[in-house]
């Protein structure tokens, strides 16, 4: 059977089993209204749908941790000028990851949201194709040329990667480890007036609210 045709009976298969599934169980309609119905009401709602917001959008996230991106290109320029340093279909699994990007950016970018749960739809592919950006680098055809392309990839993970993930982790330490005090960033974000909680006043429990615990001893 060839590959293409393969792969639609298998999709069909899987598509077919799960509206038989529903049907057996009576919520046929409304599994179609809640995966296709309301997810068009929900794309319809954004205001972000021409061509130039879009594009704006799927930038965002590339723009804001670029590393993985910048290895996806170094390994699409080798598959393309030395497929050698990827092995024998480099450039016929550069044309099937095109495509698999290419879907993947329709469907993060279909409804105008752009929120960044959306990427991890694309994550399984971003990630082969990172280890073949990676593998494109340090196989170097001597000793010095891998440790000049492991030394380069190093580099970019340290300027284009962790930084982003220094802010994330930063912000997410302190939704948790605030002052017993003050508001909770998310609560103080949407209410700057209310003025803050004195320590004896009932309330939500924080890390720091009982006892002598303090954000150093956590």
């Amino acid at each position: 059977m060839d590959d293409r045709l393969g792969g639609l009976v298998g999709a069909g298969a899987v598509l077919g089993g799960v509206a038989a599934y529903l049907a057996a169980r009576g919520a046929l309609a409304e599994g179609w209204m809640l995966n296709t119905v309301v997810n068009r009401v929900y794309m319809a709602s954004s205001s972000r749908h021409g061509a130039g917001e879009v594009l704006a959008g799927l930038l965002d996230e590339p723009g804001r941790a670029p590393a993985p991106w910048i290895f996806v290109l170094v390994g699409g320029a080798a598959a393309l000028v030395r497929p050698a340093r990827l092995g024998p279909d480099a450039q016929r699994w550069a044309g099937a990851f095109a495509a698999l990007f290419a879907a993947g950016f329709v469907a993060v970018g279909a409804g105008g949201v752009f929120f960044r749960h959306y990427w991890l739809m694309i994550h399984p592919v971003l990630a082969v194709a990172v280890a073949a950006g990676f593998v494109a680098l340090t196989a170097g055809e001597t000793k010095r040329a891998c440790w000049t392309g492991a030394a380069l990839a190093a580099a970019v993970v340290a300027v284009a990667w962790l930084p982003a993930q220094w802010t994330d982790k930063r912000r997410l330490a302190a939704s948790f480890l605030f002052h017993a005090e003050l508001e909770p960033p998310t609560r103080a974000a949407t209410s700057p007036t209310r003025p803050p909680r004195s320590a004896g006043t009932p309330g939500r429990r924080t890390p720091c609210s009982s006892g002598d615990r303090t954000p150093s001893s956590i």
